[in-house]
């Protein structure tokens, strides 16, 4: 069953970065010494409970030939402010077009949960993805109001999710 599962869920993230084309990048930061441009594509995060699944785009900017782009996506826990990486794709071009030189989705003994440290990148792109849920609730509500305003909307759309 797992065998099965795994294989499902590569067909599935395969057919995601072969339409990177089809992505809506926007750019969420640059890296200081300018190496490296960083996207977030808003259009198609998903969130199940705490979890939001989000694909990142990375433009090497300086000093690399061979993998100009990478597109990944990510499992990110709003709650705890970390991130675990699910499924790679290097590009040889920027925007995650040319040729794939590297497809690679992380088995069960290498996925890892990344804490972010405060003013990194890591942290930038947690708190943007995550900042659509945080914007449901205003400073003073409670955590059981972010349930409730989170349980009405899910009501409101339909049972099954898109991918």
């Amino acid at each position: 069953m797992k065998k099965f599962l795994l294989s499902s869920l590569f067909i599935f993230f395969c057919n995601g970065s072969v339409l990177s084309n089809e992505f809506s990048w926007n750019k969420l930061v640059s890296s200081k010494d300018g190496s490296s441009d960083y996207f977030l594509d808003n259009k198609s995060t998903r969130t199940i409970g705490n979890y939001r699944y989000q694909w990142i785009l990375s433009n090497k900017l300086k000093d690399n030939k061979k993998v100009k782009s990478n597109i990944d996506y990510a499992t990110i826990d709003c709650k705890q402010n970390k991130l675990k990486v699910i499924l790679i794709t290097d590009y040889s071009e920027h925007f995650g077009k040319g040729k794939i030189t590297t497809h690679k989705l992380l088995t069960e003994d290498q996925l890892e949960w990344s804490l972010a440290q405060p003013k990194t990148i890591m942290s930038m792109i947690i708190k943007n993805s995550c900042k659509n849920i945080a914007s449901l609730i205003s400073s003073d509500d409670s955590e059981s109001d972010l349930d409730t305003n989170n349980k009405k909307k899910q009501k409101k759309k339909s049972k099954y999710k898109e991918f």
